[in-house]
């Protein structure tokens, strides 16, 4: 069976529903790691080409999990390895990679805060996570970091597992400095109709920034006003 776009299909396999590419990529696994030294690993099966789909999905995951940004560690695609999630294609990155990692780590924050309670004695309901850390009515009681080894996302995801409320939510659609930023991306940019704009001649040359880094923007061709212009962006010298 040819998968196509891969997670966007709704595939009748009689499995459970999952969302997204999670669904053809169940295990938790296969997705996130949390490492004994504080480092959360998220792994997907998309590839940055630009459009700063690496920070969203970090977002993504960090807001769930309850960790700083900065544990969040985004690892590169490595075909035996990732989750199988196709091609890489406009906004279907976070459509399907940000739902299935949104998904993941909700269902190891339920796992890894059940074992915490059933160690500690103290209710599901009455921990919070801390920056990764797990506290009760008298304190901490574990972490992922403490529960790292202990071969907890050998499983397949639940979907009974329940993301996070929109208004509980604090990073994702906020600001935040691009990752993987590969120096080159392709833009479709409109120039606006105003009296007396004379739209910019071939290979004209505008300097700006994007990411913190130095860009130039390079015209590919020239359309009437009001059409986009092709422009390519890359590392200023």
């Amino acid at each position: 069976m040819s998968h196509g776009f891969g997670a966007a299909l709704k595939v009748d396999d009689g499995k459970p529903r999952l969302p997204g590419s999670l669904h053809l990529n169940r295990r938790l696994s296969q997705w996130l790691q949390f490492r004994a030294d504080g480092v959360v690993e998220v792994k997907p099966g998309k590839v940055e080409l630009g459009q700063g789909i690496l920070t969203a999905l970090a977002q993504i995951a960090a807001d769930e999990l309850d960790v700083a940004p900065e544990r969040i560690r985004v690892i590169s695609v490595v075909t035996p390895e990732s989750p199988d999630e196709a091609v890489t294609s406009g906004s279907l990155s976070v459509q399907d990679s940000g739902s299935a990692i949104r998904h993941a780590s909700a269902d190891a924050r339920r796992i890894f805060l059940s074992v915490a309670a059933q160690r500690s004695g103290v209710a599901f309901d009455a921990i919070t996570v801390t920056d990764g850390e797990f506290v009760g009515p008298q304190g901490k009681i574990g972490s992922y970091w403490q529960f790292a080894e202990a071969g907890l996302l050998e499983v397949e995801a639940s979907p009974e597992a329940r993301a996070k409320p929109i208004e509980s939510r604090r990073l994702v659609g906020v600001s935040a400095s691009l990752r993987g930023w590969c120096g080159m991306a392709i833009f479709w940019l409109c120039w606006p109709v105003t009296n007396g704009m004379r739209k910019p001649p071939p290979g004209a040359l505008r300097r700006g920034r994007v990411g913190g880094k130095p860009i130039r923007y390079l015209n590919k061709r020239n359309l009437p006003l009001g059409c986009g212009t092709l422009r390519r962006v890359v590392n200023a010298r």
